[in-house]
């Protein structure tokens, strides 16, 4: 929960832990909603140039320290929308 204290100053009384993954079955709707809007009938241009069985490849490269927020979504969203991604 987050508490304003006073004017630009908040409290959190609960942080999870570092490897804590929250569960984001409950918002299947909402991204299912968000993937329809955005995609629509297709990119046309990677319909038109990309074979519809092609799987490609992507690395993160980390050039120095800091916070990498958005992971687990990333991972739970990558799974559900193809069931081959496989990390």
């Amino acid at each position: 929960m987050l508490t304003c204290i006073e004017k630009h100053t908040f409290k959190i009384d609960f942080m999870p832990h570092a490897s804590w993954t929250p569960n984001f079955d409950d918002l299947k709707a909402q991204f299912d909603f968000a993937i329809a809007e955005d995609i629509g009938d297709g990119d046309h241009s990677a319909l038109s140039s990309i074979p519809a069985d092609h799987r490609g490849k992507a690395q993160l490269i980390i050039k120095e320290a800091g916070v990498f927020a958005g992971g687990a979504l990333a991972t739970y969203l990558f799974k559900y929308l193809d069931n081959h991604c496989n990390r």
